[in-house]
Order: C-alpha cells, then sequence, then structure tokens
C-alpha cells in the first residue's frame, strides 16, 4: 500500500527516537524502540512516517498517538482534550487530524468497558481507540495487542538485552504455560497446584515470577473468590522458570494452556488477547481458561478451534469452578494420551493452523484500513 499514515510526536529524542505523547502511567519494558516498532508493525501496510506536532498544519492528514496501559485509567481518558498541545486541538477543529488512544491492556470487567464506552461516546467521539475488546462502536477498533511480543519472541526486557535462550538443553515437552503474574489470577494459582499434584508439571514448561516462591503469600486470595475455598499449594520452585522466551517455548512444545485474567466472569465478553495470537502465529493448538463462550467468540471471528484434539465442552460451563474442574480434567486425559499418537493428531491440525494464520492476518490489514477509514471520516480529505 502506497498511502502515507503520518503520526505527530511532541519530542523525537535523536538519541532516543519516539517519546511517548501525554505519558500518563510507564509503558510495560518490551525493549528498545518500543513505541516506533509498535506502530510500524501495527500499519506495516502503510508508509508510516513520524514528524514533529510543530508540523501539524502542514501534514493533513495525521495521527496523535497517546498509550495507555490499561482502561482502568478511565481518568486520564476524560482529561486527555485539555492536555493536547494547541497545534493538534487546532488541528482537530479543522479535522485535519485525529488522537488515536491505543490501550496495551485489557480492561477487567464487562461493566468497566461499558463505562469506557460511555466515556468514549460522551466525552471523546472524535477520537480513535485501539483496544484488546470488540465494541459496537466505530471509533473502537479491536487491534492484534501481541504484534510486538511475536516480533521479538520475548516480554522481558533483561531477556531482550541478554538474549537468552533458557530451554536448548532440556527435551520437548507435552505443554507449555505462561503464567509470569500468576498472583493476579486465582485460576493460575490453581492451575500450577494442579499441575504439581499430578506431575503433568514434569512435562509443562512454565513461567511464573521468581519461579512462583511467594506462592503463600499470595494465597490467601484465593479463597475469597466464586472457586470458593481449595486447598491449593505449591512447592515445586525448582520446576518452574522464571521468564521463558515465548519463541522457543512453543517451538518446544505439543499444546498451550492460555490463562486468562476473564475465568471468574459468567458474562461473556468480548476479547481475544496475545495469549491466543501467540499460539496462532505458532501453529499450536491451546486450551482457553478464560470465561464461558471464549471459543464461540474465537470461531465468530474466523478462527478454527481444535474440537478434533481437545474437548470443548468447557467452554459452555458458566460456573467457574466447574469450568476450571472441566479443563483440567481434560488435561489430564491429554497428558495421558500416547505421545506418538498425540503429535499424529497434532498434524492433521496443519490446514486448521495454516486457515488460522491467514485470518489472523485478513483481521490485522482490517485493523489498518478501519483506522485509516475513521481518520478520514468526515475530514478534509474524505
Amino acid at each position: 500500500m502506497n498511502e502515507k499514515l503520518t503520526f505527530l510526536f511532541d519530542n523525537i529524542d535523536p538519541n532516543k527516537g519516539l517519546v511517548p505523547n501525554l505519558l500518563f502511567e510507564p509503558l510495560p519494558s518490551t525493549g528498545s524502540n518500543l513505541i516506533e516498532r509498535f506502530i510500524k508493525l501495527t500499519f506495516d501496510n502503510f508508509d508510516v512516517q513520524f514528524k514533529p506536532t510543530y508540523f501539524a498544519d502542514q501534514n493533513t492528514p495525521w495521527l496523535y498517538p497517546i498509550f495507555l496501559n490499561h482502561l482502568i485509567f478511565l481518568n486520564s481518558l476524560r482529561h486527555v482534550r485539555q492536555c493536547l498541545p494547541e497545534k493538534i486541538k487546532s488541528g482537530i477543529r479543522k479535522q485535519e487530524g485525529k488522537v488515536i488512544i491505543i490501550v496495551l491492556e485489557p480492561f477487567d470487567g464487562y461493566e468497566g468497558f461499558r463505562l469506557f464506552e460511555s466515556v468514549v461516546t460522551s466525552d471523546t467521539p472524535d477520537f480513535i481507540y485501539l483496544t484488546h475488546h470488540t465494541s459496537t462502536l466505530k471509533n473502537v477498533i479491536s487491534y492484534d495487542a501481541g504484534i510486538l511480543e511475536r516480533d521479538l519472541g520475548k516480554i522481558d526486557s533483561d531477556d531482550i538485552l541478554n538474549n537468552k535462550k533458557y530451554l536448548t538443553e532440556f527435551d520437548n515437552r507435552r505443554f507449555s504455560c505462561f503464567l509470569y503474574f500468576y498472583m493476579d489470577c486465582p485460576s493460575r494459582m490453581l492451575l500450577l497446584s494442579f499441575l504439581e499434584k499430578t506431575n503433568i508439571i514434569n512435562d509443562t514448561f512454565i513461567s511464573a515470577k521468581k519461579q512462583a516462591r511467594d506462592f503463600d503469600i499470595y494465597l490467601k486470595d484465593t479463597q475469597y473468590t466464586e472457586l470458593g475455598t481449595t486447598q491449593t499449594s505449591f512447592s515445586s520452585y525448582d520446576k518452574v522458570f522464571n521468564m521463558l522466551n515465548i519463541t522457543e517455548t512453543l517451538e518446544k512444545s505439543l499444546i498451550n494452556i492460555a490463562v486468562e485474567g476473564e475465568v471468574l466472569y459468567t458474562t461473556s465478553r468480548r476479547i481475544i488477547t496475545e495469549k491466543i495470537f501467540r499460539c496462532i502465529e505458532a501453529e499450536k493448538p491451546f486450551i482457553i481458561v478464560s470465561h464461558p463462550k471464549a471459543l464461540e467468540y474465537f470461531r465468530e471471528q474466523g478462527y478454527l478451534s481444535f474440537s478434533s484434539l481437545i474437548d470443548e465442552g468447557y467452554d459452555e460451563i458458566h460456573n467457574p469452578k466447574e469450568r476450571l474442574k472441566r479443563i483440567f480434567k481434560e488435561i489430564k486425559r491429554l497428558s495421558e494420551k500416547p505421545l506418538e499418537e498425540l503429535k499424529l493428531e497434532i498434524e492433521k491440525l496443519k490446514p486448521i493452523f495454516e486457515h488460522n494464520k491467514k485470518v489472523l492476518s485478513l483481521n490485522h490489514h482490517a485493523t489498518q484500513m478501519n483506522v485509516y477509514k475513521e481518520l478520514l471520516k468526515n475530514g478534509k480529505n474524505n
């Protein structure tokens, strides 16, 4: 595509590169040149240019990007307009460009996202928002939030700097599970305990912060949720990695267990995160530990799931405790399947892997075009 897409920044440092506009809270560390790489990868079908805000009245149409870690910072959205540089405010009034707010993490809670949509509708209708979520609002656009992660194959700054390879001395394993922030979600702690008690942990590559050595400190938080009182424990610290290279880990495992933070929600939410996108790119089947109907929504986006290999009946169960029991039962069944038989069944999934990668590419392209259409809508260049 030959169309140019211009992004304006208040500060373009000659050494550090693009400095984030109106940074309301620290961005997660994902290596050097974070902003430049993210924008170029997200809009790779365009001729992307970066220019100083000073030239806002000379370059139309343009986008003024603002990054938010999480939609929990709703108050930030309410104050964005008054914080904008005068040239950007003037350009918006003249319909020369738009602000694009890029949210890096999904919002926890169905009602919270609806609150966000009300803010978008009432306060900032002429802004564009990129989120993990699907919305009926035209200027709220779902995007591939895992694009940087897959580009690097890593998610930790130390890992990036040292280019560490953790698994070169390990044989391939049946499962992989990225649980770095295991303490954020009781179901992740339950999964760790289950894998340990069943010895499936010996056939699973797992990442958990500090090798889950603080498990007992966070344990009390699992006793006061819809999951009920549990007999949860974990002490196999030496069988867990602190941080894993994502690309390398998926290459050395057969099935990924993707644990989202929405397990306790009984309302089906419209969201797919980087945990699933990474499996699509790596051509790996997955079990998704999430809200009910998560797989149904996945299929609604044009993707195919893996019902020939995995009993996906857990997706229909609304009670989170019962859903987890069904998922654990399925993990146990797959762990007992003869390895060569399992490999042959996964080989037969090749057409599904290829289909899903095509859909991922098409959806990625659709995101870019939807942003471009919103940029031009009602503008001087329409």
